[in-house]
């Protein structure tokens, strides 16, 4: 698809399909238009019960402790070392 085609698809879509009226499609960026028609295709997919494409698998950050239990760890060591001290 030539860069012409592709601008006149946009243009197609974005009058047609999401409803917009030519002055704002052509005023438009193109990535605006595409996350706008990705939006409305999300939407109908939704509205028709089509599942959303699974997204990748993202490894999880470690978790990190509660500041609770942090503190409790932190106070205890010092606890610890404050009586190692007095001896």
């Amino acid at each position: 698809m030539t860069q012409d085609e592709y601008h006149e698809l946009l243009f197609r879509r974005g009058c047609g399909w999401l409803k917009w009226p030519p002055d704002v499609v052509l005023g438009a960026s193109i990535p605006q238009i595409e996350l706008a028609l990705d939006g409305m295709i999300e939407l109908q997919n939704m509205l028709n019960g089509v599942a959303p494409e699974e997204e990748p698998a993202v490894e999880e950050a470690p978790k990190k402790a509660e500041p609770a239990s942090t503190a409790k760890l932190l106070f205890g060591f010092l606890r610890q070392e404050a009586a190692k001290g007095k001896r």
